[in-house]
């Protein structure tokens, strides 16, 4: 048996989680049991995000995110060494509480069913908080949470992956870090925010996302482009060599034949249009994500 403490916003346990299984912690908000993942079930509390810093003396450590929609990242003294659930948002805009699942997760069991690379399985659900909408589910993964950065993930399964979502319609949010999400042979741990969609500019969204994050880690990255015969590192020149390779038309992505005026269509019509990971929580939310995204594009790079 394994009891997870539920705090409020002041650190004090205001009610706890019986378990019938002994849990270890993964990463993320993922514990393992003794057959059974448990996701939402608890974290070691390091940080959250907010909005607004209304008092400063709550937290040691402020620091704004370089993330325009994610406020300040905080560290809040009440929570600090802890483990369990904080009646508090993970992010602003999201309704997960830190450590739990809000109700925006419950995609992972549809997407699970039908999405042939799910590394996840989804066992059962508990709904442990009725007030607030809190979950934690109980999964098998078939990766064993073996990520494609940290076990040395191979670029053929990668780029079976991508071609397996682009004909299937299959798409990752553009602007979320996708590549903690592939598994090391090339399958998907988290696919609680995929969608469906067979517009070009969720493809593109797709295929970005995945190169973008992976950028991020120069080697594995660089291990992908010498895969992929690629002679840039940038991820839009990228993103057109993929879509082309998989044989999808990118004639649309194209149509001045003229490198900075096509790259600008791209980035305006195709990326910034698609879905990002405001439209996972509501329609507004995405929105205005949307337009915070234009107007720091538009500082970049100038109108389109």
């Amino acid at each position: 048996m394994t009891t997870i403490m539920i705090y409020d916003d002041n650190g004090l346990v205001v009610n706890t989680i019986d378990i019938n299984d002994v849990l270890s912690y993964v990463d993320g908000r993922v514990s393992k049991g003794n057959k059974y993942y448990y996701k939402g079930a608890g974290v070691p509390y390091t940080s959250h995000w907010i909005d607004n810093i209304e008092d400063d003396s709550l937290y040691s450590k402020v620091t704004k995110s370089d993330i325009f929609y994610m406020g300040h990242e905080v560290v809040k003294k009440a929570y600090v060494n802890k483990f369990g659930i904080f009646q508090e948002a993970y992010q602003p805009f999201f309704t997960d509480h830190i450590g739990a699942c809000g109700v925006k997760e419950f995609s992972i069991i549809e997407n699970s069913m039908f999405f042939e690379r799910s590394s996840v399985r989804v066992d059962s659900s508990v709904n442990f908080d009725t007030i607030n909408n809190q979950y934690y589910f109980k999964v098998v993964y078939k990766c064993g949470r073996k990520k494609y950065i940290e076990h040395g993930g191979s670029p053929m399964r990668l780029l079976s992956l991508i071609y397996y979502m682009l004909h299937t319609n299959w798409n990752f949010n553009w602007d979320k870090d996708t590549i903690t999400d592939i598994s090391y042979d090339g399958l998907v741990s988290d696919v609680g925010d995929m969608y469906a969609s067979k517009e070009l500019k969720a493809k593109v969204g797709t295929v970005y996302s995945i190169l973008h994050s992976l950028s991020k880690r120069i080697k594995p990255y660089y291990e992908f482009l010498v895969f992929m015969k690629s002679d840039t590192v940038d991820c839009l020149v990228n993103t057109i060599k993929i879509l082309k390779a998989c044989n999808i038309d990118i004639t649309e992505l194209q149509p001045f034949h003229d490198h900075e005026k096509d790259m600008k269509h791209l980035v305006y019509n195709y990326l910034i249009n698609g879905r990002n990971c405001g439209d996972c929580c509501a329609i507004d939310v995405g929105d205005n994500v949307r337009k915070g995204y234009v107007e720091q594009t538009i500082s970049q790079i100038g109108q389109r």
